[in-house]
């Protein structure tokens, strides 16, 4: 600890001003600190004796560390931002991606470092092309949905949706995306997102989905959004119930015991 100390003799405790330290001398105490004091003579001090006694006083005012770098200002940290731009800048790529007639260029250690499904592909059937550029064909996907799990694996925060883009369904098929490459925080965005897109045309997809992918709050939300007599019925008057009733019938035993109210 760094401090200016000051030491003076009080005669009258009660009409003692707060002292004002002055000076530059700064005292650093690390334990015991005995080149902070020095004797006085015996005359001095009997000038300050009152029924043999006498009080001192000692103020300490403590050096804030934060006050002696008042004038240093941190940067904010950047480093989701750094790599963003890397994955624009298109530098250092060593894995080329083709999904839907579109192309990516990306770097396998990051992919590794995010996604363990990736990881055991690089090290695994992609570890002999390490040393040159390795290319992937991905088939079943769309290229919006891969470009935006892109941006969360080098973000780590959920990618921008361009408004004339169908955000409900791209929210579906990106949560499917996170299930499959292993990426649990965007697939839970991608839940809670969902959240709000649940209506009537969308209820019965939705919550086919949740179902399938063990998304438990999101099929509660389904349920909730059900329980509510217009909405059911509006549910069922639409031409995808019946596809539903047929294709998850189980899930159709769910989703009428999850609305019946509790006893």
């Amino acid at each position: 600890m760094k401090a200016h100390i000051k030491f003076s003799f009080v005669d009258a405790t009660d009409k003692q001003e707060l002292a004002r330290i002055h000076g530059s001398k700064i005292l650093e105490l690390r334990g015991e600190c005995t080149d902070a004091f020095k004797y006085i003579e015996r005359a001095v001090l009997d000038k300050h004796l009152k029924n043999d006694s006498f009080t001192i006083r000692c103020d300490v005012v403590v050096l804030n560390r934060t006050w002696e770098t008042a004038f240093i200002t941190v940067p904010p940290f950047n480093m989701q931002q750094n790599f963003t731009d890397f994955l624009q800048a298109g530098e250092g790529t060593d894995v080329v991606f083709h999904v839907s007639h579109k192309t990516f260029t990306t770097h396998m250690c990051i992919l590794a470092a995010r996604s363990t499904v990736f990881r055991a592909a690089i090290f695994g059937p992609m570890k002999e092309a390490t040393s040159t550029t390795a290319t992937v064909h991905i088939d079943d996907m769309d290229a919006t949905v891969f470009k935006a799990m892109l941006g969360f694996i080098y973000s780590d925060s959920f990618p921008v949706i361009v408004a004339d883009e169908n955000e409900g369904a791209l929210l579906q098929h990106l949560l499917l995306a996170a299930d499959r490459y292993n990426l649990p925080t965007l697939r839970a965005m991608c839940e809670k997102k969902l959240r709000e897109h649940i209506d009537v045309s969308t209820v019965t997809s939705i919550l086919g989905l949740a179902e399938q992918h063990g998304c438990d709050g999101l099929k509660k939300a389904c349920c909730k959004f059900l329980r509510c007599p217009d909405n059911l019925r509006a549910v069922v008057s639409t031409n995808g119930f019946d596809d539903f009733c047929r294709s998850c019938p189980t899930l159709m035993k769910d989703m009428i015991l999850g609305i019946l109210p509790a006893k």
